[in-house]
């Protein structure tokens, strides 16, 4: 595949290459990621960098954008109809851009009104150096298939307030609902969920 002008290659995960955009900083720059048709990100991402061409959510809490592009190869976009469940995070080191890292952590159950869903990575001594901000827009990725994206919002405890390791808040195309608001926006889902 041809690199999109503007982005650097990083490394493969399945058919999907993750990049960064190129300027100004490649390791603050954000994750965007190839999928079947097109460029997925963060919103803020977007924004942040001026990148072209790419279409926001305009609505508030979701924090996701993407690029239209038919000649472009990847996994394909997928949606889940459970809660709680295993999926992986693929994003870049932040201290070598070009090494890409996969972390296992799961999506947990959130009692808050929103679509954002906690990830917490699992061996978090680990991983916990991964999930910083410029993982921005990270995929994640369950049964093959790209099914939300990390705007590395890091979540707090509700006790001391305090930054909770490895743990961040993902947009997850999970349930109906989601499903519904993703198609609305312009992106294509499957009829039935992952199993």
């Amino acid at each position: 595949m041809q690199i999109p002008e503007g982005f650097y290659y990083c490394g493969d995960v399945g058919k999907s290459q993750i990049l960064r955009y190129q300027y100004p900083d490649l390791r603050s720059s954000g994750v965007t990621t190839t999928f079947k048709g097109g460029l997925i990100t963060a919103r803020h991402v977007v924004k942040g960098q001026n990148m072209p061409d790419f279409v926001t959510c305009p609505v508030p809490e979701l924090d996701i954008a993407y690029r239209s592009d038919d000649t472009i190869d990847g996994l394909s976009l997928g949606w889940v109809d459970e809660w709680g469940l295993y999926a992986e995070l693929a994003t870049t080191s932040i201290e070598e851009p070009s090494k890409v890292v996969r972390i296992l952590g799961h999506i947990g159950i959130t009692l808050a009104p929103t679509d954002l869903l906690p990830f917490d990575a699992r061996q978090r001594a680990q991983h916990e150096q991964h999930i910083k901000p410029g993982v921005s827009g990270s995929p994640l990725l369950y049964d093959n298939h790209i099914i939300g994206v990390l705007p590395a919002r890091v979540s707090t405890t509700s006790v001391h307030d305090d930054f909770t390791p490895g743990r961040a808040l993902a947009v997850v195309f999970n349930g109906e609902h989601m499903k519904q608001k993703m198609e609305e926006f312009g992106l294509s889902l499957p009829d039935s969920p992952l199993r």
